[in-house]
């Protein structure tokens, strides 16, 4: 639920500990990914990003850390041992079960950023949000990958167009018509 609601990439879910969640604005701190059971940098342009969270995912978040056993590292999603999971490991033992018990065979986990990214974009997220609460340097990219989410922009565009000009007539100030 976390992981489709927030967006994150699954190393940066891997890497998330405590000290990255900030309960009081409702947001995560995303500073580090993982790879290979190890604390990498992450794929965001200046190494972190805040991510601001939905009400639904702050309850998931705090499930979570109720839930998990305490580690040493303060990770948010401890492997059984208390240390980063390793990507193969986590999808054999957690995720590949979870999603065959959901029917959800085939589901991948960066299926779950893709969710984040419809979801953003069927409340009306402009490329530049979404692009920003998932990590990508490039807003175009949003735009490639999810612009057919996006029918009819051009027409409200024009919609929203004509609500702030009013009733002015060419010639005339907006203000004053």
């Amino acid at each position: 639920m976390f992981a489709a609601l927030s967006g994150l990439r699954q190393g940066e879910l891997f890497a998330l500990r405590d000290s990255n969640v900030d309960a009081e604005s409702g947001s995560v701190l995303v500073e580090e990914g993982a790879y290979k059971g190890r604390a990498t940098r992450t794929k965001t342009r200046n190494g972190r990003r805040r991510v601001h969270l939905s009400r639904v995912a702050r309850q998931a978040l705090r499930e979570q850390l109720l839930a998990r056993k305490p580690n040493s590292l303060g990770l948010v999603f401890p492997s059984p041992t208390g240390q980063i999971w390793r990507k193969d490991n986590f999808m054999a033992r957690v995720f590949r079960p979870a999603a065959k018990r959901a029917a959800l065979d085939g589901l991948t986990f960066h299926d779950l950023r893709h969710t984040c990214a419809s979801l953003m974009i069927a409340v009306t997220a402009n490329p530049l949000e979404v692009a920003a609460q998932l990590g990508h340097k490039d807003a175009r990219l949003v735009l490639q990958r999810y612009g057919h989410l996006y029918p009819g922009a051009s027409e409200r565009a024009a919609q929203a167009l004509d609500r702030i000009t009013g009733a002015a007539v060419v010639g005339e100030a907006w203000g004053e018509a």
